[in-house]
C-alpha cells in the first residue's frame, strides 16, 4: 500500500486516472489501452470490457466490472476530447509502453523499484481476497477461464495469514 500511495502522489491527473483504473478494476494493460467512454457506464457505476477492432479480450471473455465510488469520481473529472478513455493528445489511445514509460518515470522519482503495470492486478486481486472476496467471483472480475490461473495472482499478506491463523483455537 505505501508503493502505491506514493505512485498516486506522484502523478498528474491523467496518469493518477490510469493507475487507479487498473488498481481497482484488475484490467490488464491492452484492455485498459482499448478502454472507450463507450465501455464506462458511470451512472450505473459498471464498465464493460467489449471486443473492438483489432482487440479483443483474453480468451475472448467479454466481463462487466463494477467500479468502485473512488473510481468513479476520478473518470468523471477526465475529459471526453476522444473515444478512448486514456487518448493520446492527438486522439488516438495510449500503447502499453507509453503507459509503462510513464510508470516507470514516476515510480523512480517515487522511490518505488520494479514498479509494473501488471502488479496492480495482482494487487487488485489479493485486495479483494484480503476484503473477502471468494476466489470464483475474483477469477470472473478478471476475465481468468481457469481457477488455477487465478490462485497464482493471490498472494495474502503475512499479516494477514497470521491473523487468520491466531483465530484458531482447539476449543470450540
Amino acid at each position: 500500500q505505501a508503493e502505491t500511495d506514493k505512485i498516486l502522489a506522484a502523478c498528474d491527473q491523467m496518469d493518477r486516472a490510469i493507475f487507479a483504473t487498473l488498481l481497482l478494476t484488475g484490467l490488464r494493460k491492452e484492455e485498459l489501452g482499448h478502454l472507450a467512454w463507450s465501455d464506462v457506464d458511470l451512472q450505473h457505476a459498471t464498465l464493460h470490457l467489449t471486443a473492438k477492432d483489432g482487440f479483443a479480450p483474453k480468451d475472448y471473455e467479454e466481463r462487466e466490472i463494477p467500479l468502485p465510488p473512488d473510481l468513479v469520481q476520478i473518470l468523471r473529472t477526465l475529459p471526453r476530447e476522444a473515444d478512448w478513455v486514456f487518448a493520446s493528445g492527438n486522439g488516438n489511445r495510449l500503447g502499453r509502453n507509453e503507459m509503462l514509460r510513464r510508470l516507470k518515470n514516476i515510480a523512480e522519482g517515487a522511490g518505488v523499484k520494479q514498479a509494473t503495470l501488471h502488479k496492480f492486478r495482482h494487487t487488485y486481486a489479493t485486495r479483494l481476497l484480503e476484503d473477502g472476496c471468494d476466489i470464483v467471483t475474483v477469477q470472473h472480475l478478471l476475465g481468468h477461464s481457469d481457477l488455477k490461473t487465478t490462485r497464482k495472482y493471490l498472494s495474502p499478506a503475512q499479516e494477514r495469514a497470521r491473523k487468520a491463523v491466531n483465530r484458531l483455537t482447539l476449543f470450540v
